[in-house]
């Protein structure tokens, strides 16, 4: 220790602590939290079942392919609905009479579900949406079993065209 100079040994002693009372002092004044609104997104509306969504059945005259100005004013109506719905698809499955060839009903029921496809399109339905099935007389013996024993009525629920969502 003779060696070590003073100036050392002194910075070297640890300097006694005064003890101090604990006092409690005031915490700065903190800002006000102001509650913001938060941005939230608006409610989704859950999904309905596409069972409860409405479907609607069109009917022709013998050999027809186009709506009546009251079935123009429902599928407007109609198209409405499928706006608001955009998360279902559309499916329209049309059918014929069993008067006729086969073939030829199949045809026009295919032209009966187009020309609606195509009046939706032109209304602002994506086309990507719409499923179009012709079923042409396969249906007829549901209402009727032989053709020539038909009521006309019979043959008018054949000639139809069925609108509907789909998943």
């Amino acid at each position: 220790q003779d060696s070590v100079p003073a100036k050392i040994i002194a910075a070297a002693t640890p300097k006694p602590v005064k003890s101090q009372p604990v006092v409690d002092k005031p915490k700065p004044a903190q800002k006000p939290v102001v509650a913001q609104a938060k941005t939230t997104q608006p409610a989704t509306k859950p999904k309905p079942d596409v069972e409860q969504l409405p479907e609607h059945t069109f009917y022709y005259p013998l050999n027809g392919v186009e709506l009546s100005a009251t079935d123009i004013s429902t599928l407007n109506a109609w198209i409405k609905t499928a706006k608001a719905q955009p998360e279902f698809r559309v499916q329209i499955v049309a059918t014929a009479d069993c008067r006729g060839s086969e073939e030829y009903n199949l045809q026009l029921s295919m032209r009966r579900a187009l020309a609606i496809k195509k009046y939706m399109v032109q209304k602002g339905i994506s086309g990507k949406r719409i499923i179009v099935i012709g079923l042409g007389e396969q249906e007829a013996a549901k209402v009727c079993a032989i053709c020539e024993t038909c009521s006309e009525e019979q043959h008018q629920q054949q000639r139809q065209a069925v609108v509907q969502f789909v998943d």
